[in-house]
């Protein structure tokens, strides 16, 4: 579940489509998900900072760009760490033209598999 709102965050991100990414969002904090094994924390800054809201003052990163711990449903630090099958998580940045691994999983490229 979380790949897939995580393919639409980074998706409306691409588009510049931030209302709506934020809202993808807010719609997997609001079901409780960690963000951090499906979003980069670039990303969450870069959408909320859109939207005109601190991610920091609103509990979604704590001050040093990693996930807080708490504060709607939130995460684990975004700073490292493993994916929940063990492996590496893919911490890849997508980028215009499709640079990046989680990239090239919204084309349609290997993704994290099923987690969520």
């Amino acid at each position: 579940m979380g790949d897939v709102f995580a393919l639409l965050i980074y998706y409306h991100a691409q588009e510049g489509h931030w209302r709506e990414a934020h809202a993808a969002v807010e719609a997997m904090r609001d079901r409780k998900m960690l963000l951090d094994p499906f979003l980069e924390p670039s990303v969450i800054m870069q959408v909320y900072s859109s939207v005109g809201i601190d991610p920091v003052a609103a509990g979604v990163l704590a001050y040093d760009g990693a996930e807080a711990a708490s504060g709607g449903g939130g995460g684990a630090a975004a700073s490292g760490g493993a994916a929940t099958d063990g492996k590496e998580a893919d911490r890849s940045s997508p980028r215009k033209g499709g640079e990046g691994k989680k990239a090239g999983a919204a084309a349609g490229g290997s993704g994290t598999g099923g987690r969520r």
